[in-house]
């Protein structure tokens, strides 16, 4: 397992991707709202992602999820339901 952090979004959140190098999958954590740069370094990893988690809903960790579920509309998006707006805690 590698794990790859950039710095994104207009407050440089920390972003993560792991990789599994021997399946070729990887998780993204935290995408910020840069889904370029996010795209970008799971493609230079050589893994797919599976999997976009977000540690809570501030918007510089979910600012490029809807962008991302574009490239990847396949992959699921994980948010503990505490932090979904319109659910009941």
């Amino acid at each position: 397992m590698k794990i790859k952090t950039l710095c994104v979004g207009p407050i440089g959140t920390n972003c993560y991707l792991l990789c599994d190098d021997e399946t070729r999958v990887c998780a993204v954590i935290d995408p910020g709202g840069d889904a370029g740069r996010v795209t970008a370094a799971a493609a230079e990893t050589g893994c797919s992602p599976c999997a976009i988690f977000l540690t809570h809903g501030h918007y510089d960790h979910t600012g490029a999820v809807a962008e991302l579920r574009k490239v990847w509309p396949e992959i699921p998006a994980y948010l503990n339901r505490r932090d979904r707006c319109g659910n009941d805690p």
